[in-house]
């Protein structure tokens, strides 16, 4: 049980995170090239962005549910419990994230068509092209990944 001064030390720590979320989105949503990229998505046609919604939220869903069913497999495996923690199970909506990503950039620059509207939209905007974006995702992934295994890892093997 956690005492009167975890807890409000837990709420301090929240509402600096919130705080600092706040102030970085409004840092970085007001760079001109992040206002430019996101006039070109405001462009593209709306099918479009609706398919490429569902599609992410499809392979969100997917791959978060595999990795979920890895961590109780392995939490089975080690500690003979059905019910991991939760320290096991949170990274996943963090890990899930940036694979649904890659994979949904790859499905619409692997049909012609769709690849089309995209570079004729991204032409001139940096960082807009399915090739930047993704550099970038892979760049976020080499941290934040790495950081997701460990906090899982620590979830399943430290108790």
């Amino acid at each position: 049980m956690l005492t009167l001064i975890e807890r409000l030390l837990a709420l301090v720590a929240l509402a600096l995170l919130l705080y600092g979320v706040g102030r970085f989105e409004k840092y970085y949503f007001s760079k001109p090239d992040v206002v430019a990229r996101r006039a070109a998505k405001g462009r593209l046609p709306n099918w479009l962005t609706a398919a490429e919604g569902l599609t992410f939220i499809a392979l969100y869903g997917g791959i978060g549910y595999g990795l979920a069913m890895l961590v109780v497999y392995l939490s089975e495996a080690v500690q003979r419990q059905a019910h991991p923690s939760g320290m096991a199970l949170a990274p996943i909506v963090i890990a899930a994230f940036i694979p649904a990503m890659l994979l949904s950039n790859f499905i619409y620059w692997a049909i012609p068509y769709t690849r089309k509207i995209e570079d004729e939209n991204a032409r001139g905007v940096v960082g807009a092209s399915f090739g930047e974006a993704n550099r970038g995702l892979l760049k976020i992934a080499l941290v934040v990944e790495p950081i997701c295994i460990l906090i899982s890892a620590l979830g399943i093997f430290g108790k």
